[in-house]
């Protein structure tokens, strides 16, 4: 069966006889089929369930584990010649940086700013600083409700707070860029 039509449950079973399957794999491999079906050939198997498989994994750890081992399978059944390329070939097997390093500050564009516009963004800026007084009142008065897990008002206006936090910083950057302009 060299043309793909192999079922994935048979393909996982040559390759779970060979030497070369690792430690763990009929585990991932049993899931991997459950999501596919054992009779679905095997050409049939696109990217997206592939990714969709190792995505429901939580834990990075184990995420990179089920990883390896569809690389594996799929790099077996290349060989083997049922399909062309190796479907978990692109899948991420590092944890990415949160943070990358910046080589150099970005450069910020100057706003031109009419007088009437900075005193427009100054009073919304006067107007959220309130709302943010007693936003942060309306989250002390939640909290003390107890249970924060399932505390809606305490979730809500810590959501609100944000927000106004967000809008007062853009603000603030704003007017940081502003050229007057007459």
């Amino acid at each position: 069966m060299a043309d793909g039509s192999i079922p994935l449950g048979k393909a996982i079973e040559e390759f779970l006889d060979g030497p070369s399957a690792p430690v763990g794999a009929r585990t991932e491999l049993a899931r991997f089929s459950t999501l596919c079906g054992k009779q679905c050939p095997l050409f049939a198997i696109n990217a997206s369930e592939v990714k969709e498989c190792v995505m429901e994994v939580k834990k990075a750890k184990d995420r990179k584990k089920r990883i390896e081992v569809l690389d594996q399978f799929f790099e077996f059944s290349k060989k083997m010649g049922w399909i062309r390329i190796n479907l978990a070939a692109n899948l991420v097997k590092k944890k990415a940086p949160i943070f990358k390093q910046q080589t150099s500050a970005p450069t910020r564009q100057k706003i031109q700013l009419s007088a009437d516009g900075r005193l427009q963004i100054e009073a919304d800026m006067k107007g959220l600083l309130a709302d943010k007084e007693r936003v942060i009142a309306e989250v002390a008065l939640a909290r003390e409700e107890g249970d924060l897990k399932e505390n809606a008002g305490y979730h809500d206006a810590r959501e609100r707070l944000g927000i106004i936090e967000a809008r007062l910083r853009e603000s603030e950057d704003i007017l940081a860029r502003a050229i007057p302009v007459d």
